[in-house]
């Protein structure tokens, strides 16, 4: 595993959102390692498929709402800036919650959830909205133990979400390769 910056993440100490990017080819171990890095109730881990980036959105939010007891309609969330708030909201009730939890969700073959160069640009877009807006800041008192991991085998699509001009390029978000 190469990095960039360290990628360790105690989201009981941190408590402030923290978005990661995990890229490498397919079959080297990068959802094993991301399933098996935290306790399993912290832990939402999404597969996108390579279908529609709506029926991979619909999907997100049903297995969200069966993790999380959030609402399940698609309508309420018909845009990827929705479905992202709907993330940060869910982690907010987590860590709000009379026996607090911390939340990592791990959005796995992000590649997917768009349609090309140009759609991940926008979805991008659309995170970068929620993550640097106001509602993420004010979030659970100004405090929130997230950690939102983006990883994909698409390397060249996922490293093009951090280079320069990306709407993710920050210098406070962690990435890390993997290659075998």
């Amino acid at each position: 595993m190469h990095t960039s910056n360290s990628c360790e993440y105690d989201a009981f100490e941190t408590q402030r959102p923290t978005l990661a990017l995990v890229t490498g080819r397919r079959r080297v171990g990068k959802t094993f390692l991301l399933t098996h890095a935290w306790e399993a109730d912290h832990i939402f881990l999404f597969t996108a498929a390579r279908t529609t980036p709506e029926l991979n959105r619909q999907q997100l939010i049903h297995d969200l709402a069966a993790w999380s007891e959030a609402t399940d309609d698609p309508a309420d969330f018909p845009s990827w800036r929705t479905v992202f708030r709907l993330l940060v909201d869910v982690a907010t009730s987590r860590a709000t919650a009379d026996r607090p939890k911390p939340s990592v969700v791990v959005l796995d073959e992000f590649q997917y959830l768009a349609d090309g160069a140009a759609g991940m640009a926008d979805i991008a877009a659309e995170l970068n909205a929620v993550w640097e807006g106001r509602a993420l800041k004010r979030a659970a008192g100004g405090t929130l133990p997230l950690l939102l991991v983006l990883a994909g085998s698409e390397v060249t699509s996922m490293q093009a979400l951090a280079s320069g001009g990306s709407p993710l390029d920050n210098g406070d978000r962690h990435r890390a390769r993997s290659d075998s």
